[in-house]
């Protein structure tokens, strides 16, 4: 019973804090989504230098995304080749080092010379935004010596928040999307049927 009490009081703690940071857990959560279910995560890539002989890491771009962080930097690179891409500064730079490969001034392929990693998983998307403009602001990189940020946070890329334990625990009981919805309203939570059938199509 004790022991109960205790996981009882780490799961509340986690609900209320909605991510986790501490690199063992970032790692043990982050490749099992399907038993932590967690919504997304707060990310960082930086550019890697060379400076007498050595790599030495240079400017940070701070984001979130309801994905991997693999499929994050697939994107990144893929936009960079595309001629009609907005202005950012992180495509900038990965076409510049592509094209330095391709002319054999650095050794390597272009993942080599960009540091990816996890900040902070969520269980909540409003969170993940929150905190990403948190980590923008805090490391200042939206300054171009600093960083590739352009903006304070992904201001244009608001979603309607649904709590994602209600959805699984739904999901779990075998409800259909129109009684899905119904629950998130017992919950005070009104979305349309459409927004729960696409927040399940980006989880499973």
């Amino acid at each position: 019973m004790e022991s109960l009490e205790k996981n009882k009081l780490k799961f509340t703690q986690l609900h209320l804090q909605n991510y986790v940071n501490d690199p063992s857990d970032v790692d043990k959560i982050y490749n099992n989504r399907a038993k932590y279910h967690w919504v997304g995560l707060v990310y960082h890539i930086t550019e890697l230098r060379e400076e007498n002989g050595k790599l030495v890491q240079g400017r940070k771009l701070y984001g979130f995304t309801m994905d991997s962080l693999e499929s994050r930097w697939e994107g990144y690179k893929a936009d960079a080749l595309n001629p009609d891409r907005p202005n950012y500064r992180i495509h900038d730079v990965i076409l510049e080092i592509e094209e330095r490969i391709s002319r054999d001034e650095i050794d390597g392929d272009i993942d080599g010379w960009f540091k990816r990693e996890i900040v902070e998983i969520h269980w909540d998307s409003n969170s993940m935004r929150q905190r990403e403009r948190y980590w923008i602001a805090k490391d200042n990189t939206q300054d171009p010596v600093i960083g590739f940020n352009t903006k304070s946070g992904r201001e244009g890329d608001r979603k309607i928040h649904v709590p994602i334990r209600i959805l699984i625990d739904s999901i779990a009981r075998g409800l259909k999307v129109p009684d899905i919805k119904n629950e998130l309203e017992n919950h005070g939570v009104y979305v349309s049927v459409n927004t729960v059938y696409n927040r399940i199509q980006e989880l499973y």
